[in-house]
């Protein structure tokens, strides 16, 4: 079996790495970047990873305009000339890879089936590839895509008051749960919420909480529900004889929802949240008197961005604790958290983006990025239909040979020279990882 806190550090690798691309929307600019990470382990294989990270430096620039981009990066060693360079280009929903490595070669990323991809990595080799999926803003845009479609449907978008009767929510519960066993984008992305718990059906037990909608409605909202949009935002309210109480009301980006004592006696619902013009904001999400159950939270200024998970629902959660390793807690146990608090924070400052998890008060990677404005010398007009090359998500033992055949010998002679530069510890022992997991023995 693989062992798991490898993959833990190469998924929270991916999130810091991304997290400063949401902010480079219609720009163009190069770049400089690299990684510290301030975590130490007795593992090997694990130390073997942070130290080769650690090493790494990387450049390029980044063009955007109208939802196409062009990155071109060079990765490398510090203090060698050794480079490994690639292109990605492409649109929200298709990425084309070109490399020197590949040779002639293309790969075509059809990024719907991201989520499904990253679903089967995890299942098959134990990486949790579809959180950083899931980090992907597409990736949720596509997936929720079919069931938003079934809410406007039945809700409605025109200006005005209407009533949605009982039978149409009935209606709508139904839907949502056929979409959730039978729509693909959307069963994956339950699948990938489901914490990789291979026996466990999310499509299943969403079903089941859905299912509990009818006798909500029949509870709280026996004559329907009251829907009021305006220009600015719009109200819902459930309807019950006299009885008119408000379950959601967004206003601008202030958006906040309440149901009461929901699904399995869990309690109040509560969720509060505002974007503000300038992009920071701040969410709240209470289940439970005062979030005794579970209360999520999440706040993004123009320097930080903070989560934390607490509450009775986290007893028998095992999430990773960080920690500097040596004493006291080992780097990436797994422990239930109780009623204790899992907590991280970004924060930017000069260029710097640092990941912490605030309640051990222990610093875990530090991203150094500096970006320069340039005018580029084109600008890219990637479709969709424009992206060509080999569909990476669907590769298969055929496609796949031919892909190594094609590429073995620029990839070797491009890696031979960064091999050579890499930590020669950091080498030795990844190849022994890679030969215990059984990756380069097949088992």
């Amino acid at each position: 079996m693989m062992r798991k806190p490898l993959p833990r550090l190469l998924a929270l690798i991916a999130a810091i790495c991304l997290a400063p691309l949401f902010c480079l929307a219609d720009t163009a600019c190069s770049w400089e970047a690299s990684l510290h990470i301030s975590l130490t382990s007795g593992r090997r294989d694990l130390s073997a990873v942070i130290e080769l990270l650690n090493a790494l430096s990387a450049s390029g620039t980044w063009v955007e305009q109208d939802g196409a981009f062009d990155l071109n990066a060079s990765v490398g060693f510090r203090d060698s000339e050794a480079r490994a360079a690639f292109t990605l280009g492409g649109v929200a929903s298709h990425w084309q890879l070109t490399s020197p490595l590949l040779g002639d070669q293309a790969l075509m990323f059809n990024n719907p089936a991201m989520i499904e991809y990253g679903n089967k990595i995890r299942n098959h080799l134990g990486i949790p590839l579809q959180w950083a999926a899931l980090l992907y803003p597409y990736a949720w845009e596509n997936a929720l895509e079919a069931p938003a479609a079934a809410i406007r449907e039945t809700f409605g978008t025109e200006t005005g008051d209407r009533i949605v009767p009982a039978e149409d929510l009935t209606a709508l519960a139904e839907t949502l749960a056929d979409l959730a066993e039978n729509d693909r984008a959307f069963s994956h992305l339950l699948s990938a919420l489901s914490f990789g718990d291979e026996g466990w059906s999310a499509a299943d037990t969403f079903s089941e909480y859905i299912w509990e909608v009818p006798g909500l409605i029949e509870t709280f909202a026996p004559d329907g529900v009251l829907v009021r949009v305006t220009g600015s935002g719009e109200k819902l309210s459930l309807l019950g004889g006299r009885i008119t109480q408000p379950i959601l009301v967004r206003e601008g980006g202030h958006l906040t929802f309440t149901v009461p004592d929901v699904f399995m006696g869990l309690g109040l619902v509560r969720f509060d949240g505002k974007l503000n013009e300038d992009g920071t904001g701040h969410a709240l999400l209470t289940i439970g008197d005062d979030g005794a159950v579970l209360r999520a939270e999440a706040a993004l200024t123009a320097d930080r961005f903070a989560f934390s998970l607490s509450g009775s629902a986290l007893s028998e959660l095992r999430l990773p604790v960080f920690s500097s390793g040596g004493y006291g807690k080992t780097l990436f146990e797994r422990k239930p958290l109780g009623d204790g608090v899992f907590a991280v924070e970004i924060r930017a400052q000069d260029g710097c983006y640092t990941l912490s998890d605030t309640a051990s008060g222990c610093e875990i990677a530090s991203l150094f990025l500096t970006l320069q404005p340039m005018e580029p010398a084109r600008r890219p007009d990637w479709t969709a239909e424009k992206v060509k090359g080999i569909n990476f998500y669907s590769l298969d033992d055929s496609t796949l040979a031919d892909l190594v055949r094609n590429a073995a010998e620029p990839m070797i002679k491009g890696l031979i020279p960064l091999v050579a530069a890499a930590p020669t510890s950091s080498v030795t022992a990844l190849m022994d990882w890679l030969e215990d997991s059984g990756l380069l023995t097949g088992r």
